[in-house]
């Protein structure tokens, strides 16, 4: 009983201190815009894994909103190794959401692939994308970063990727992070990109900031693990008071992250060399170039 205690005690402490870490290190805003503004209407798509990855990119979603764009949500896996009733409470979750930001129901799409197995399914899911684009015809995209922290995140991206090289789209394409900096302890700098171009920073304001944890607020199943870390460390502003995305790099997809790390080969099956083997056969080109976007102007305005 007493090495239990003292086991506590131990994890506890060391999840303050890591919280305390986490305030101190977060990256510093900066305001250079890298989404071209337009007067008209645009055709928005958030393509993210699954059902509460939405939420790190909720304050963009709530933006283009508002800015009366057509706002489409794409959920590219769905959960089933926890059966038909969890899989449609996380649905349930998610429409519920985007019900009360406003999303048209009609704009948010399941697209069905396995959770932690889309990698297996990449080809059926670049096509199944690509038919629904051609219907959407986007003109922005954000997607989960590749980063090494969920199999099913760097599939997106990839597959996004994939789109505009080898399908001839030219929308453009953003990422968000939400494992950048996780294994870096105590100097953790939480959703911090390690490369370049640098991550769009911006300290959400309190009404903003309200609204995003309005957002998570719905998705209850995927809560208690978080809710647990953000009571010791107090992290929950570190989380969420922030939005942060940047331009879609070119990546070469057969190289690890640029943070050079697999997170998600520690509580997975799955193995970065299970990703090589099931995307290596499809179609590349050269790699280690930016997708070619008009330049931004530099200000504190937020604009589209």
């Amino acid at each position: 009983m007493r090495r239990k205690l003292l086991f506590l005690i131990v994890f506890v402490l060391v999840l303050f201190v890591y919280g305390c870490q986490t305030q101190a290190n977060i990256t510093q805003p900066h305001h250079t815009n890298p989404v071209q503004a337009n007067n008209a209407a645009e055709n928005v798509v958030f393509y993210i894994a699954h059902q509460d990855d939405d939420v790190f990119i909720s304050s963009r979603i709530q933006h283009h909103l508002k800015s009366n764009d057509n706002v489409y949500v794409v959920y590219t896996c769905l959960s089933y190794q926890h059966g038909q009733r969890y899989k449609m409470r996380r649905i349930n979750e998610s429409n519920r959401a985007m019900q009360a930001l406003n999303v048209l129901p009609e704009n948010v799409f399941y697209l069905g692939f396995p959770d932690m197995e889309s990698h297996k399914h990449i080809n059926e899911l670049i096509n199944t994308t690509d038919s629904l684009f051609s219907i959407i015809k986007p003109d922005i995209v954000y997607t989960s970063a590749y980063e090494g922290g969920n199999i099913d995140h760097d599939v997106a991206n990839l597959s996004i990727s994939h789109l505009i090289y080898e399908h001839g789209y030219n929308f453009q394409a953003f990422e968000f992070p939400e494992y950048s900096g996780y294994d870096t302890r105590f100097k953790f700098k939480y959703r911090n990109f390690p490369d370049t171009p640098k991550t769009y920073v911006k300290k959400l304001s309190e009404e903003e900031y309200k609204a995003v944890i309005q957002h998570w607020d719905f998705y209850k199943s995927q809560k208690f693990p978080i809710n647990i870390l953000m009571a010791i460390t107090s992290g929950k502003k570190a989380i969420f008071g922030y939005e942060y995305y940047r331009r879609l790099p070119r990546y070469d997809y057969s190289q690890k992250p640029p943070s050079g790390k697999i997170a998600y080969e520690r509580y997975l099956k799955a193995t970065f060399d299970d990703f090589i083997m099931e995307t290596q056969f499809l179609p590349t080109t050269q790699t280690g170039q930016t997708i070619p976007q008009p330049d931004i102007s530099v200000g504190d305005d937020l604009g589209k």
